[in-house]
């Protein structure tokens, strides 16, 4: 069974509250090196900058770093420097993370005082003979001297005319993407823009062109197309059958405006569904080990010994639990699909799993910490399922609610490492 990797002796154990085929026995999920918590020591180093040099060269081969630029490490170092030398240059996490393809998605194998790439691509294929496109294996032009593939002669060149759009097909350019290179635009090809020697618009069938066929009315769906005439102030009927009723009230909140020729009581008020309901637990069973708070050692928990923890460690691991909350862009911890419960999926905050072990750092009150597996067991570890905050407005996103999750259904079991 595998624990939090390199945490100094404790790991955190997730269990489904519902019974699986295994009989009354719950299935455990543990964190693993993928899923939890990096060495949490700051490493001191006093040595000199450790230099990439392996980056600094002049050629690479498709798929490597290109990096232009680095930046540094300080001398200590731990699981948030990631994401606070990501904010520091001013990129996003995904992007240092492309960017340093070595680092561990949990920021655990960052060196102190050593350099990474913060700015460079993703080195693409380059044709020896200057050649592009998809005629010569989607070779690329950009990051050489003769950044713009031409896709009129399907080389690389570095003149206006490689460069100009509708004829650049990718490279230090728009590229395909935005001008077409091939005549077809619109809907049905990515909403490719006519411009240059295709004309300036786009037919209803996706053909670049000018005159009437293409940019008149009726006959353009995009670019430089004709208007329909204003119409005439003097024309303009001010027949009552043809003024709108004023909006009528509507119990859900949005104002209901009739159709034409229609009295406002004939005219139906559609519902607007309600905000989500608040979250109800169901009672159900728990593979017998139940969801209140047991410490370990006690006539509840008699087959689990007191576990004699470091309660300093369970302080570093709610520390580290808010800061993964912080650097990710996903702020839950889902429970694994094999391990889901039979009636729903079970997805919870990164903070609320801090926060049953903590009772919620710094913020929390004494009743909070005293409730808290952390200060009810103390060194002798425990369990209880998870102290989720309902009212907090990430359980009632359309994201959230989209996934059909429920934030309940998970144990959270803190044990000693053997």
């Amino acid at each position: 069974m595998q624990y939090f990797a390199a945490l100094a002796g404790w790991c955190l154990l997730l269990v489904s509250l519902t019974p699986v085929d295994a009989g009354n026995d719950c299935q455990p999920w543990t964190f693993d090196d993928g899923h939890g918590l990096a060495t949490l020591k700051s490493r001191n180093n006093v040595g000199r900058w450790k230099e990439t040099a392996i980056w600094k060269r002049d050629s690479f081969e498709p798929g490597e770093v290109n990096c232009r630029s680095f930046g540094r490490t300080n001398k200590v170092v731990n699981y948030y420097t990631c994401a606070e030398r990501a904010k520091f240059y001013g990129i996003s996490l995904d992007r240092f993370f492309t960017l340093n393809p070595q680092l561990k998605k949990d920021c655990s194998n960052i060196e102190p005082m050593a350099e990474y790439c913060i700015d460079g691509w993703i080195e693409e294929y380059h044709d020896d003979q200057g050649r592009c496109g998809p005629l010569f294996e989607n070779a690329s032009c950009f990051g050489t001297d003769k950044p713009c593939c031409n896709s009129e002669t399907w080389t690389c060149g570095d003149s206006t005319e490689d460069c100009s759009d509708g004829i650049c097909y990718d490279g230090s350019c728009p590229g395909h993407t935005v001008y077409t290179t091939d005549g077809k635009c619109g809907k049905d090809y990515g909403y490719s823009i006519c411009t240059g020697k295709w004309g300036e618009c786009c037919s209803i069938d996706g053909n670049c062109g000018s005159g009437e066929a293409f940019c008149g009315l009726g006959n353009c769906q995009l670019g430089n197309c004709t208007s329909a005439p204003p119409p005439d102030p003097s024309s303009t009927s001010s027949s009552p059958s043809e003024t709108l009723p004023p909006a009528m009230p509507n119990p859900n909140g949005f104002p209901v405006i009739p159709m034409p020729g229609t009295s406002p009581s004939a005219f139906p008020v559609v519902p607007m569904p309600a905000s989500r309901p608040a979250f109800t637990p169901p009672d159900l069973p728990s593979c017998g080990e139940g969801v209140e708070l047991a410490c370990f050692g006690g006539a509840s928990t008699a087959v689990v010994a007191a576990q004699d923890l470091d309660t300093a460690d369970l302080a570093k691991a709610a520390a580290y639990l808010r800061n993964v909350a912080d650097a990710l862009d996903d702020p839950y911890w889902t429970m694994d699909a094999e391990q889901q419960c039979s009636e729903w999926p079970s997805s919870v905050l990164y903070r609320d799993l801090a926060r049953t072990i903590d009772g919620g750092g710094d913020s929390a009150t004494s009743d909070q910490k005293a409730a808290s597996l952390m200060g009810a067991c103390g060194r002798r570890g425990g369990m209880v399922e998870v102290a989720t905050d309902v009212e907090n407005s990430a359980y009632n996103t359309l994201r959230y609610y989209s996934s059909g999750a429920k934030p309940w259904g998970i144990v959270l079991k803190v044990v000693k490492s053997t």
